[in-house]
């Protein structure tokens, strides 16, 4: 069957549209954003994945769809991630605060050790954090920043709420400008570590 009639009917293209500038949605967020009763959704969804145009990745008790021509295995994992609560302050804690132990962790964004350590493990489990010994302890860190913030700014359209659009804004304009107030507390020699390692990790057009 050809793409244009699989996705003749007008409603079916604009499920596919949709979904391909927003990836990662479930059923009800999808119901809720097309204005489309559930049980037609998912008739139409149904279809597309049959034909090939979707990628369904169960999550718990959710199903999450991916247009299958579009988004990579890695974009999906960090997707799905990112749209969870706890997961999504942990990757972005370690985007701009690298190589934290998970009590640090913790402190810092007043979640219990346990559902950090449980998180966290997760993230270790999925590819996106990786541990190092620092001392007596272990300090963690995203093992691939440019990639997931290549993934962020690439569906920021998608993923942006009250955490990561002030993020990516902080990224790109706060911290070339000098250094992040977050950090004037700290000794200047990890002040500077840190800055020459975000600039690494986050190239500005403004800064050389």
């Amino acid at each position: 069957m050809e793409e244009n009639d699989i996705l003749g009917l007008g409603i079916r293209r604009q499920i596919f549209k949709f979904i391909l500038n927003y990836p990662g949605l479930h059923l009800r967020e999808l119901s809720r954003n097309l204005n489309v009763p559930r049980t037609t959704l998912d008739y139409h969804l149904k279809y597309l994945e049959k034909e090939n145009f979707l990628l369904v990745k169960s999550e718990n008790r959710f199903k999450r769809y991916y247009a299958k021509k579009r988004v990579g295995t890695a974009d999906k994992v960090i997707l799905g991630l990112m749209r969870q609560y706890i997961p999504r302050r942990l990757i972005l804690f370690l985007l701009l605060y690298p190589e934290y132990s998970l009590m640090d962790i913790s402190q810092a964004l007043e979640i219990p050790l346990t559902t950090v350590t449980f998180h966290i493990k997760r993230l270790m489990d999925t590819d996106i954090v990786e541990k190092r010994r620092l001392g007596h302890s272990y300090a963690y860190r995203i093992k691939n920043q440019k990639e997931m913030y290549n993934v962020l700014i690439s569906y920021e359209s998608s993923l942006s709420d009250d955490v990561l659009g002030p993020f990516l804004e902080y990224v790109r304009y706060v911290i070339p400008d000098g250094i992040p107030p977050s950090y004037r507390h700290r000794r200047k020699k990890d002040v500077d570590e840190i800055i020459e390692a975000i600039y690494e990790i986050f190239p500005h057009p403004y800064h050389v």
